[in-house]
């Protein structure tokens, strides 16, 4: 699938957008016969990944994708036709229309987007092709993926994992005994 402008891009992400709606697959244009997501669709054409965090005061429309591990400031306003990849931190007041926010990627206070494509401190315009380096990290930057709340949760699973183990430790070793007398030969 050869993808030569931004356009085109953008395009293909709302072809998927529209092949997850069940509402619009009547419509005619560009579809996928299997689309797949992980994500779990809150509203018809809304689709919100795992451990994402959403204000209530977000303004969410159809037909609009947000990754897992996303954090989404208040009085935001996400769609149509836009894609929030994966670990994105979308702070508040934020308005994003027609528009691809690619993982690990924070948006600034009161930003906003209208058909560009976001990737950490870059902005690329769809129409013109046209891109933009950001140097200030409170409008745009990158998200350090090993963020502090999943290195605490990392931390307490596997905290959590070796408790179980060593309490399932004795119940194990009476049945590889068992195992072992019942069979009266090696155990592996």
């Amino acid at each position: 699938n050869p993808l030569a402008t931004f356009q085109d891009y953008q395009a293909a992400q709302n072809a998927v957008l529209t092949s997850l709606d069940r509402q619009q697959q009547a419509q005619p244009g560009v579809r996928l016969r299997h689309p797949y997501v992980e994500a779990g669709e809150i509203e018809p054409g809304i689709w919100i990944g795992p451990n994402s965090i959403v204000h209530p005061s977000v303004r969410l429309t159809a037909p609009l994708f947000i990754g897992a591990g996303c954090r989404i400031g208040r009085n935001t306003e996400l769609g149509p036709e836009t894609i929030i990849g994966s670990g994105v931190v979308i702070d508040e007041g934020v308005t994003i229309q027609q528009s691809t926010v690619l993982p690990h990627t924070y948006i600034g206070q009161f930003l906003h987007l209208s058909q560009r494509i976001a990737q950490r401190a870059e902005l690329i315009d769809v129409t013109t092709g046209t891109n933009v380096q950001i140097a200030d990290p409170w409008l745009l930057t990158a998200v350090n993926p090993a963020l502090p709340g999943s290195l605490v949760r990392n931390i307490v699973e596997r905290s959590v994992a070796l408790l179980l183990l060593s309490a399932t430790a004795p119940l194990l070793l009476v049945m590889v005994l068992a195992l072992w007398r019942t069979t009266g030969g090696p155990i592996l």
